[in-house]
């Protein structure tokens, strides 16, 4: 077995403080010390057990380790307690896919080992093509675990390393640190890696890393306990990765060296794929707290429409309800809400309502009355003060005192179901639902009595808990959060010790957005959440905003980072609050968010009760500029819908830095939140600077065209290995938008420049069109998906339509899908041929028409015009051709002749 050439590092206290280590005097790690007393080879392909002795404490625990060849890239090591029960992570991991049948390759090939010497216990992976080559390996490092700490310290071979969310940093690639992760009310504080922790309201303990050979691994430690995660650097290309958790396993899942796409499709693979969304949901959103009335949500309708800008779902924060109790209406300033959502509905706008998360327990209130019938509320705990009259446990939020929904009781589902069914039926319909403070949050710390919050952290808490050997973050837990002794629901009453908010805390969120998405699934309809709380595999419930962000320029290339971060994270749909939600916004900053957001997968401006109007309607200027930007995202949206519909059935990523794409090229890895890629085919180049009118980007070795124009900015250049950096033109005034299409792809586009739309169901009256860009060989691919846009099981029945997109030397080929069950509908005019273009068509500039080829073996012409201005040639048909009824075009043959209109 082959390790990092390092030697033994005798550590000052002062550095072992600082990271956590428990040492002995010699540093010899004894307390980490285990022996491999036992290994057993129970599937030469798939599995190795060892049985591991440790003398931690005199109870004499002991310990099982399994290391389970998932396929060819993943490795499952979990360590596991066999006299006693420690808690594990329940239903993130689908078992299908942890108990499944290995890839081609066996451990002797993976090579993978574990020690079975005297010498404390380690592991070790290495490179499958080079065993002098190791990855990840624990030799030398401490390995220490109890029931309210564990500690598994790696190194890794890397030079960057990416993830481990969620909260705010400066730069994708995470610095040199300690990062906490336990969900966390927190208003965008900034990391530094120092304590006390900058957690915010999701945990995901996943990282990426590069490897000086530009493959990249990725770890993911099945955890929802409090945890810190540092990351030291030691030699270059080399840093230790030290994870100290307050319980749980040790569940770790390694995935092995591959391109990053690749890296963070296996990652989906394990917590589950992206769910599907409506159509509608890529469309423009528009909310604020401070919303008091319906009179106001019409008014900011009809502002956005006399604007001539484009909406799809109108929102509604907390001012909707009675005295801020959840479930309920102020009729006396919503008199109408049923008239008025049908109003929405018939100019094709959708409404979001906010869901708060305490149910109020001091104002008669169905939901709470309910809750009581049904029992599914969390119980207190030893910590909570002894009035008779409430069994479960309270925090305070926005109506005062409350209690929280147990959504690990399977009957909390049923109960949420009925409440959002007495929202729809009683209150007004809704489209979607916003799930905000279901970190979960309260205002006071831990347990609150009935005179007021707890004003001293940790004296009404368990003892068990208030003498922890470690705390993540150097921050009291209880912290804006309940006590962490509250009881939940266990399954199995033996282990109702477990099941306690210490372990659970960071996945409530997750669990009341699958408890959502049982109700959008009872009536068939698609999923659309917003949740500010996430946890691994959360993804396939619903998607996520990034909180409460500021109104300040550094938040526009955070924004780029926390969107990065979550496409990671299997949840790709993400956006921030366009402008910004605390404090007052400036036209220029509006404008430029709104350039830069027209491409975010999530696109919702919104904004606190006491800041200055920042609908893109209140200010002339910023109504030009958000008008642009926000046509250009209507144009893309049968392109973005396309790449998240690909992901929710693969797996993966489409908003990303560019080195996803351009994994070879050393020059992207530098700064890779000043440019990202929208799939593989778009580079966008946002102005993230106050009062810049050029932006400085690079362009890898390719053919770069600008989106709108076709005019070549890039060229490749033949053998090179780096491409080009340019400084673009990005004035306001010229309403320039720097995306650029990368030569060899195609994209499909609609024509909104000319034709502008007010929302999704207008685009989909609008043909589609092609945009080819052509590489250096005169090649180029893409792909275009359609369906319905709302069926619930459209990939699982196949009742969705891909067409393979395949240009060479001009003629476009046109495939399909066979055994799709979808059925083109009439009613969709965008599922017709719209104008193509062919950017870098100079070869072509004297045709003067294309043709389209049937399957029926006619041939229709596509008038032709070449613009010598951007080199593009422009097809457009002279009648109304459906896709699916095209096999080609082209427009390489003088010889061909084609007929005027098309003929059924």
């Amino acid at each position: 077995l082959t390790v990092f050439d390092i030697s033994r590092r005798k550590l000052s206290w002062r550095s072992i403080e600082a990271i956590g280590i428990f040492a002995d005097d010699d540093y010899n790690y004894c307390l980490g010390g285990f022996v491999a007393s036992k290994i057993k080879i129970t599937d030469q392909l798939r599995k190795m057990t060892a049985l591991l002795d440790t003398g931690f404490d005199i109870s004499e625990r002991k310990y099982q380790m399994e290391a389970i060849l998932l396929n060819d890239n993943i490795l499952n090591l979990k360590i596991t307690p066999t006299n006693w029960k420690a808690w594990e992570v329940p239903d993130i991991v689908d078992a299908k896919f942890r108990n499944t049948s290995a890839g081609k390759m066996a451990f002797a090939e993976y090579l993978f080992a574990i020690s079975t010497d005297p010498d404390p216990f380690f592991f070790a992976v290495t490179n499958p093509g080079d065993p002098d080559d190791t990855t990840i390996t624990t030799q030398d490092m401490p390995l220490v675990l109890n029931d309210h700490y564990f500690q598994v310290t790696t190194l890794v071979k890397a030079t960057h390393i990416y993830g481990l969310g969620e909260r705010v940093t400066p730069t994708f690639a995470l610095k040199s640190g300690k990062y906490t992760l336990f969900s966390h009310d927190s208003i965008s504080p900034m990391e530094d890696g120092e304590a006390p922790g900058k957690n915010m309201y999701g945990s995901h303990p996943f990282y990426m890393f590069k490897m000086p050979d530009n493959y990249y691994a990725g770890v993911f430690l099945l955890n929802s306990n409090a945890m810190d995660i540092s990351i030291i650097p030691l030699d270059e290309g080399v840093f230790q990765v030290n994870h100290i958790s307050t319980g749980g396993l040790i569940d770790m899942f390694i995935i092995q060296r591959g391109p990053p796409k690749l890296i963070i499709s296996q990652y989906h693979n394990i917590i589950g794929k992206p769910q599907v969304l409506p159509y509608w949901a890529f469309g423009n959103h528009q909310c604020r707290y401070g919303y008091h009335s319906q009179s106001k949500l019409k008014e900011v309708v009809e502002k956005y429409g006399k604007a001539s800008l484009p909406l799809d779902g109108l929102w509604t924060d907390i001012d909707y309800l009675d005295s801020l109790v959840p479930f309920t209406l102020d009729t006396a300033r919503y008199p109408s809400m049923q008239e008025f959502v049908t109003w929405l509905h018939q100019r094709g706008i959708k409404f979001i309502p906010i869901i708060e998360v305490g149910i109020a327990v001091n104002s008669p209130n169905v939901a709470y009355t309910k809750g009581l019938e049904m029992d599914i509320f969390i119980q207190k705990g030893n910590s909570a003060p002894s009035q008779a009259k409430y069994n479960h446990v309270l925090g305070i939020v926005w109506p005062g005192y409350a209690t929280f929904v147990d959504f690990v009781n399977p009957k909390a589902t049923a109960y949420w179901i009925e409440m959002l069914e007495y929202v729809k039926d009683k209150l007004f319909p809704f489209d979607g639902i916003w799930l905000d403070m279901n970190e979960v949050t309260s205002f006071c710390d831990g347990a609150c009595d009935m005179d007021g919050p707890n004003k001293k952290p940790w004296e009404q808490s368990n003892p068990a808990f208030r003498n922890l050997p470690y705390i993540p973050g150097h921050r009291n837990l209880e912290n804006k959060a309940l006590p962490l002794d509250a009881q939940h629901y266990s399954p199995n009453p033996g282990d109702k010790g477990n099941y306690i908010e210490y372990n659970l805390h960071s996945m409530f969120g997750h669990y009341q957005m699958k408890a959502t998405d049982d109700y959008f699934r009872k009536i068939k309809k698609r999923t659309f959440t917003i949740s500010r709380s996430t946890f691994p595999g959360s993804g396939k419930y619903g998607s996520h905003w990034l909180g409460d962000n500021k109104s300040l320029w550094p938040f526009l290339s955070y924004s780029i980072i926390g969107i990065y971060n979550f496409q990671m994270f299997g949840i790709p749909f993400t956006g921030a609050d366009v402008c910004g939600f605390n404090g007052n916004t400036t036209i220029e900053l509006c404008r430029r968010w709104y350039q830069l957001a027209a491409f975010y997968p999530f696109c919702r401006n919104h904004n606190d009760i006491d800041t200055v109007d920042q609908e893109p309607y209140s200010n002339e200027l910023l109504t030009e500029t958000a008008s642009t930007a926000l046509q250009l995202r209507y144009s893309l949206i049968r392109y973005m819908y396309t790449l998240h519909m690909m992901v929710a059935q693969n797996g993966g990523a489409y908003f990303t830095p560019l080195f996803f794409e351009f994994p070879n090229d050393l020059k992207v890895i530098e700064n890779p939140e000043l440019t990202f890629m929208l799939g593989p085919a778009i580079k966008v180049s946002p102005v993230l600077q106050e009062g810049a009118d050029t932006v400085k980007t690079y362009f890898p070795n390719a053919n770069w065209y600008h989106l709108e124009t076709g005019r070549k900015d890039a060229v490749y250049k033949e053998g090179a290995v780096n491409g080009t950096t340019i400084v673009l033109e990005a004035s306001l005034e010229k309403k320039t938008i720097n995306a650029h299409v990368k030569g060899g792809c195609i994209i499909p586009i609609q024509d909104t420049s000319h034709h502008p739309v007010l929302n999704t169901e207008a685009l989909r009256q609008m043909q589609t069109g092609f945009i080819i860009a052509a590489n250096h060989l005169d090649k180029a691919e893409g792909v275009v998906l359609y369906d319905d846009g709302e069926r619930v099981d459209s990939i699982d029945t196949k009742a969705y339509q891909v067409f393979n997109l395949t240009y060479e030397k001009g003629r476009l080929s046109i495939e399909y899908l066979t055994d799709s069950t979808y059925r083109f509908a009439e009613d969709y005019k965008d599922e017709n041929l719209g104008e193509t273009r062919m950017y870098g068509a100079k070869i072509y500039q004297n045709v003067k028409y294309a043709c389209a080829n049937l399957h029926t073996g006619k041939r229709i012409r596509l008038d032709a015009i070449y613009d010598i201005k951007y080199d593009v040639l422009l097809m457009k048909p002279t009648s109304v051709i459906p896709i699916m009824n095209i096999h080609s075009i082209i427009w390489n043959d003088d010889r061909i002749t084609c007929q005027p209109t098309y003929l059924l």
